[in-house]
């Protein structure tokens, strides 16, 4: 009888994939119709090459997108099988607020230059989880009238299946201005002294008066 065989049929397999930097990988081989049956040659993509191995060893990638090939052959010829794998890391939050400080209201723009592969978003407003997209609308903060700033927050969670990190800006808002002064009296004499009571609100206040009598202080 005559046999009629044709080249290899390659099929391997790289696991895990993704994988989390440094990420060590192992290979299987299913690849039927070899000859000899070490025909093997592998290119894992990390520089390292093996040939005459079915089976290699695992091999250790970092962050980055890898291909790796194999390539078997018989006396019909030869096959070709890649495949890519992906290596991620613990991603790192980066994010920015602009003015970080201000007078109410305050209008804050932010900058997502967080670093990762396949992330997913978590923003928290003053505590409030408020979006998931990898980039917010500018906000607007405020403080109420007095003499004390309010203090905001915005705060970023990243997250990957490597793992997650957060970074958090606060915001300082001082209230508005308000110029408040009473006299001690709104009716005088000719010639006599009032007394001004001032009780203005705002922080961080200077004053100039203007006392309508061409005197100022």
């Amino acid at each position: 009888p005559i046999t009629v065989v044709g080249p290899p049929i390659i099929n391997f397999t790289a696991t895990p994939t993704p994988g989390c930097s440094p990420q060590t990988v192992s290979f299987g081989n299913t690849t039927t119709g070899a000859s000899p049956t070490n025909n093997f040659y592998w290119d894992f993509g990390n520089g390292n090459t093996l040939n005459g191995v079915k089976f290699p060893p695992p091999q250790v990638y970092y962050q980055g997108t890898w291909t790796i090939m194999l390539v078997s052959g018989n006396a019909c010829g030869t096959d070709t099988m890649y495949r890519t794998i992906v290596v991620d890391t613990i991603p790192t939050a980066i994010m920015t607020a602009t003015p970080l400080i201000g007078c109410s209201p305050l209008t804050v723009a932010t900058t997502n230059s967080s670093v990762g592969g396949g992330l997913s978003y978590q923003w928290y407003i003053d505590g409030v989880f408020t979006y998931t997209s990898a980039t917010i609308p500018n906000q607007v903060f405020t403080a109420p009238a007095g003499n004390a700033v309010a203090l905001h927050t915005i705060r970023l969670i990243v997250t990957n299946h490597c793992g997650s990190d957060d970074t958090i800006v606060t915001i300082t808002v001082h209230p508005p201005v308000v110029a408040t002064l009473t006299p001690t009296s709104s009716n005088i004499c000719v010639g006599s002294s009032v007394t001004f009571t001032q009780s203005s609100q705002g922080t961080l206040l200077t004053y100039a008066w203007s006392f309508g009598n061409g005197n100022t202080s």
